[in-house]
């Protein structure tokens, strides 16, 4: 005697004879497709915009965001964005990828930006760019803890404040007018 035939599951096609509705996107799907949609507008940095002298300063909202040089004047409250411990609040701004040479500028700013994109982890990221990371990358830097950081700055400038980052490489290429540029997008 044969054994009876076992009915088939339909728990992904539905049941036979329906068609599937389409699924809605989760908040993950949204949450790529807004961030992909960000990046793929075109982008000027500041650099581009404001030249290459003094301080560059961008307008966003009715705040607003400066970077500043050695050359520059000091100001009560500005934010270091250097590497620890030269940097403010644990030199979580720094950017963890060292320069050999003025030959690795553009490739060590660029590194910082996929960071703040956070497709991937920074040893990964200085492989990718051949650049190193620095001895003095604080571990304890996460990616959440920057992003945490940088929407901090980003409030600040929405709710009207003025700020002033300050890096030891402005006026030249620097991972500030990345800082810069995120800020001035999200405020």
């Amino acid at each position: 005697m044969a054994a009876p035939a076992r009915k088939r599951a339909h728990f992904a096609e539905g049941p036979p004879g329906r068609a599937r509705a389409p699924a809605e996107p989760g908040a993950f799907e949204r949450r790529r497709a807004a961030r992909d949609a960000a990046e793929a507008a075109p982008a000027v940095t500041l650099a581009q915009a404001e030249g290459r002298g003094g301080p560059r300063q961008t307008t966003s909202g009715p705040g607003s965001i400066t970077l500043v040089g050695p050359g520059d004047e000091t100001a009560p409250g500005e934010i270091d964005v250097r590497r620890a411990p030269h940097g403010s609040y644990g030199g979580i701004f720094g950017n963890p990828f060292e320069m050999r040479g003025e030959e690795e500028r553009e490739a060590v700013v660029s590194a910082y930006r996929e960071l703040l994109r956070a497709r991937t982890t920074a040893q990964r990221i200085a492989q990718d760019f051949r650049v190193r990371l620095s001895g003095r990358y604080p571990a304890r830097t996460t990616h959440e803890k920057r992003l945490t950081a940088l929407g901090r700055l980003a409030l600040r400038v929405r709710r009207g404040e003025d700020i002033r980052i300050r890096c030891a490489c402005a006026p030249r290429a620097c991972h500030g007018d990345v800082i810069a540029e995120w800020v001035r997008k999200r405020s």
